[in-house]
Formats: structure tokens, sequence, C-alpha cells
């Protein structure tokens, strides 16, 4: 999957890094092919897992009945990181903003700008029409925060 991708970069002698929090952590050195399937496979299985989980349970179960997969979601995936990267070395180089940029196309962040931008909207719709306040409020500062976030990395991208 591509979206994967943005995991895991290359360092200047050609090793295999891997980044499990993005910008905001450490950075893993790979031993080896075999590290990087799993992790990629992992990944591949939390992603699908958190779809259902954040998209699915909430509309078939209801908000309630669905907030504690909620809350298990970013346990399984920080445990399993833990577990997974025990013994890997770190790396001092830091996953940079450019970095995240440069691993998406320009046509994936209008896209993703484009949804993002929708969702707050939407988010605001619902926040008009009344009712418990969490979900749009929480809508609209997540979905705020991609659309600032996509716009800068267009904007890094049509800079050059």
């Amino acid at each position: 999957m591509i979206f994967l991708d943005r995991y895991f970069q290359k360092s200047e002698s050609g090793e295999v890094l891997f980044y499990p929090w993005g910008m905001m952590g450490t950075g893993y050195k790979l031993q080896s092919r075999a590290e990087e399937d799993r992790l990629r496979s992992f990944l591949k299985t939390y992603f699908g897992v958190s779809f259902a989980a954040f998209a699915v349970a909430p509309a078939t179960l209801g908000l309630k009945a669905s907030l504690p997969l909620l809350a298990l979601s970013p346990i399984w995936y920080h445990w399993s990181m833990r577990r997974m990267l025990k013994d890997a070395p770190t790396t001092k180089r830091r996953l940079s903003f450019a970095d995240v940029a440069k691993s998406y196309g320009l046509a994936k962040l209008v896209l993703l700008e484009v949804f993002s931008v929708a969702f707050v909207a939407m988010s605001i719709v619902i926040l008009y029409r009344g009712g418990p306040l969490l979900v749009p409020v929480a809508g609209i500062v997540f979905f705020g925060l991609g659309a600032v976030l996509f716009g800068l990395m267009i904007h890094r991208k049509l800079q050059g």
C-alpha cells in the first residue's frame, strides 16, 4: 500500500529507516527486509481494523458503545510498536515536514485538502443542528488541522 511508504525513509547510506510516530518521534534503523515486511504487514492490519473501529463501529453500535474500541486502537499501536522495535537501533535523523511533504504527490495532497475542508464543513453543519458537541468539535479540530497541514504541504510542493 502506497500510503505506508511515508513511514519508511532511506538514509544517505541506503539503510531503511522507520518512523512509527511520524515527525513526532524517533526513527528506527531496520536490520532486514523481513523486519520491514513484518512492520508493513502490521500497519496494513492496524489501519484496516482501525478503519472498522472508527468508521463502522460508531455507525452500527453507536458512539458510546464503540468508545472502548476507539480507545483501544492507539493503545494496540503503541504496544505493538514497542514490542516490534524493542531491539531496533534508533537513528539521530529526525523526520522533517519536508520529508513528509515529499512522500505525497500533488494530486493526493489536493484530494486530501478537499476532503478535509469538506469534513470541516460537515462538522460545522452537525454543530449547528444541535446535539452532543463532542463529534462536531472533534471533527472541526481534527479535519481543520489536516486542512492546514495539507495546505502547507501543497504550498511547499508548489514552491519546489
